[in-house]
């Protein structure tokens, strides 16, 4: 694990957008933070690798050419895979013009983007930040590449919204999912369609059924907990919605042929 850090003076604090620290990270398996309630917005590119994602109850896994975009007030946990860690730029930020600017190209609520374009955009950053000017002009240099990546960002969830099939969006509502609590008739809900049109475009389009791709989701999770969590099995298995501990137990080495308990112990 190495990280090339620039942390700011806060004497710029104070200024309508303001920097606290921006790098590179090249992670291993141990890579992770959690903010409770976050003073930051947090914006980072994945140069390569594959993590997961987490704000308040949106989770996602962010890799190759992805940007994402964590909000200020909000609970961040993100973390870098074990087997292929993260490399990633990134920068910590705050002030009325970043929540301006974010306001104003409709991203409060947006967080995940295919964006591999937007690559010399963080490398810009990380030229500002190393140009040892004052701290106004580092942040009034770093508040422009924002405005320009803020603008992109806009523009591409616009063409995404267009593109986006029943299929797709169905897989959206699925992939932010943090509990399995939801029938699949809720989480359709809101395509304003039929059940049983949905569940043909996404087998379809994914060559394999909604119910299936949540299981798939679900027992990935599963297997993270295990192998990353000190949770007991009974709550891995409460906290994924199954009946209880001898019926998660049972799915688990149906599907994968070994216990939960044999898993984690590998």
């Amino acid at each position: 694990m190495y990280e090339d850090i620039v942390s700011f003076s806060n004497e710029g604090e104070n200024l309508p957008f303001y920097a606290s620290m921006c790098g590179i990270s090249y992670c291993d398996g141990s890579y992770s933070i959690k903010r409770e309630n976050s003073s930051i917005y947090v914006i980072e590119y994945i140069v390569s690798g594959v993590g997961t994602v987490k704000e308040d109850n949106k989770t996602f896994e962010a890799s190759e050419g992805d940007v994402y975009f964590l909000k200020q007030n909000k609970k961040h946990y993100y973390y870098s895979d074990k087997e292929n860690p993260w490399v990633k730029i990134w920068m910590n930020f705050s002030g009325p013009l970043a929540e301006s600017i974010t306001k104003c190209y409709f991203l409060e609520d947006l967080n995940h983007f295919y964006a591999p374009e937007l690559k010399c955009y963080f490398d810009k950053i990380i030229d500002i930040s190393k140009s040892k000017n004052d701290v106004i002009t580092t942040n009034n240099e770093l508040a422009e590449v924002f405005l320009k990546i803020a603008q992109k960002l806009y523009f591409i969830s616009e063409q995404q919204e267009k593109k986006d099939t029943v299929a797709k969006k169905l897989k959206n509502i699925i992939d932010s999912l943090d509990s399995f609590d939801n029938t699949l008739e809720n989480i359709i809900e809101p395509l304003y369609c039929s059940k049983n049109h949905a569940i043909r475009q996404f087998k379809k389009e994914y060559s394999v059924s909604p119910y299936e791709y949540i299981q798939i989701k679900r027992f990935k999770m599963a297997k993270n907990m295990l192998k990353n969590t000190a949770m007991s099995i009974s709550d891995i298995a409460e906290k994924l919605n199954f009946y209880d501990i001898h019926y998660f137990s049972g799915c688990f080495k149906k599907r994968f042929g070994i216990t939960p308990l044999a898993y984690r112990k590998k």
